[in-house]
């Protein structure tokens, strides 16, 4: 049966389990969210930076989960082929695999109540808008708190107080626990590749080429995930309570290479295009004119960003900018992402039952 939705899962992070819940890998604790559903028809896909050094013991779930598991590497980005973060080619990744009308993006160290993808599916079907997902910090079974004693949750909610509001359409920016229909995705491209080899505006920009396609995007105070402070455990034996799992062993952190670059440039680039130039992402690189603002970087008004307001964190001490300097920063001008979505899954769905775990 086909599922009606694909859950995608990205993830970049090593074996090491959390804190709070020490001998729980993190797939586990999604995965174990997820059986507890009470709607079940849908396909989880797990889009994995590091696919070829997991190990991972997928016959640890001796039940069925009433939904099938895809574990699939991300072979087309140059980016991750030289070790710089690619958020951007991970969800794409997941898509090309997805077979659901409607995909719900996951990060990895999440649980939710057993109403979750329900919920989710009803806002799209009911009302026609994708639900964006508020998330709360969690260490154990206990509110992650800041230095003042207070819950640390999205700071979206704040907006929904302001507006004496549960639900809140389109006035905001997209983050990460975000949701839409498989048809949107292709339409527009997918995530823009543009971003990646940074960790910055990619959810963002997806968000707002939603809103530009006519789409509506939803904060629903009803509608969260908590997701676990997941830090490093530390090497000292002393600070870890309990005896080390085998996985944990075996698997090497994810060390990235540095930033590329500040994305904020990029950002507003593209949103100076006519709207049919930009709302389709991965569709070609950067025209000359554009290429000219960047290098220097065109936001800087002496030290300090136009965009954020603050001093630019990309300033040499003599006050000149890194913008665009790093070695491999011509990639984005010779070989930017080009590709179309919808071919690319075509090629994706021939070969995804070889990803099959469960």
């Amino acid at each position: 049966m086909t599922p009606q939705i694909s859950i995608i899962l990205n993830t970049a992070r090593s074996g090491l389990s959390m804190p709070g819940f020490f001998n729980i890998h993190h797939f586990k604790f999604t995965i174990d969210a997820l059986a507890r559903q009470t709607f079940k028809n849908f396909e989880l896909i797990i889009s994995d930076y590091i696919h070829d050094k997991r190990h991972f013991d997928w016959s640890c779930f001796n039940r069925d989960l009433g939904f099938p598991i895809y574990h699939v590497p991300i072979t087309h980005s140059i980016y991750k082929d030289k070790g710089y973060c690619a958020i951007c080619a991970t969800k794409n990744n997941g898509i090309m695999y997805a077979s659901g009308d409607y995909i719900i993006s996951l990060d990895d160290c999440c649980t939710f109540e057993s109403h979750y993808v329900q919920k989710v599916l009803e806002a799209w079907m009911q009302h026609g808008y994708f639900v964006n997902a508020l998330h709360v910090k969690e260490f154990g079974s206990t509110n992650y708190r800041d230095s003042n004693g207070n819950p640390i949750r999205d700071c979206r909610y704040q907006i929904l107080d302001a507006h004496k509001t549960d639900i809140l359409i389109n006035n905001f920016n997209l983050y990460g626990y975000s949701s839409f229909s498989l048809e949107a995705a292709l339409k527009l491209g997918g995530f823009n590749e543009m971003f990646d080899g940074s960790r910055q505006l990619e959810d963002i920009e997806f968000g707002e080429r939603l809103k530009l396609a006519g789409y509506r995007i939803a904060l629903n105070r009803n509608i969260f995930v908590c997701e676990q402070e997941h830090t490093k455990i530390a090497s000292d034996p002393g600070n870890y309570h309990g005896q080390y799992p085998e996985w944990w062993m075996k698997e090497d952190d994810v060390k990235f290479e540095p930033n590329l670059r500040c994305n904020g440039p990029i950002f507003y680039i593209l949103r100076e295009r006519k709207p049919q130039d930009w709302i389709v992402a991965n569709k070609h690189g950067f025209y000359d004119h554009e290429k000219k603002k960047i290098d220097p970087c065109f936001m800087l008004e002496g030290r300090i960003c136009k965009s954020s307001g603050v001093e630019c964190n990309w300033i040499n001490q003599d006050g000149s900018s890194l913008q665009m300097k790093h070695p491999d920063a011509n990639l984005l001008f010779t070989s930017s992402p080009i590709f179309d979505l919808s071919k690319m899954r075509d090629e994706k769905l021939q070969i995804k039952e070889t990803y099959r775990v469960r």
